[in-house]
């Protein structure tokens, strides 16, 4: 008989590929975003022949676009006559108050505004994307390069 601890039970090796991070083509919107003109157009704008993002990034892109459409139903809302926008409104005591669609609007824009930057739509966050590309690229590649002068270095010197 032994004594002591037993041995944790041996798992099944797993596939070390995560599906996740695979990237995905997804042609179709979702039947929420699908429902909404806004957010479908939204979601074309920004999927439509994009291979960059992993399947884990299709909800936050779901939410993006329904803040779009949340932003341009409120827009619509606030439309008057020859296109001005009606940030204030009248309350029934005769009171003027900003317009409720104002505040709809103002937060489905930083939650766009927000969304963006995680997801790399924003100008500022693609370039940083592409220089940090771009550095990991030249590192990739300069590394080889100091090794082998390195490795002469060290032979000239003991030879």
């Amino acid at each position: 008989m032994s004594r002591g601890r037993k041995p944790a039970p041996k798992l099944a090796a797993r596939d070390n590929r995560d599906i996740d991070a695979e990237p995905t083509i997804c042609p179709r919107a979702p039947e929420v975003v699908a429902m909404n003109p806004y957010a479908e157009q939204a979601w074309h704008l920004v999927m439509d022949n994009q291979t960059r993002f992993r399947r884990q990034e299709l909800p936050l892109i779901e939410q993006y676009c329904m803040a779009y459409a949340i932003s341009r139903q409120a827009l619509d809302n606030m439309s008057g006559e020859y296109g001005t926008i009606k940030t204030t409104c009248l309350t029934a005591a005769g009171n003027v108050v900003q317009n409720p669609d104002f505040r709809t609007w103002k937060d489905a824009v930083n939650q766009m505004r927000q969304l963006s930057g995680v997801l790399g739509l924003d100008t500022l966050t693609a370039e940083r994307l592409k220089l940090t590309q771009a550095a990991t690229t030249s590192l990739a590649a300069d590394i080889p390069k100091k090794v082998m002068e390195a490795m002469r270095t060290m032979q000239g010197s003991n030879g």
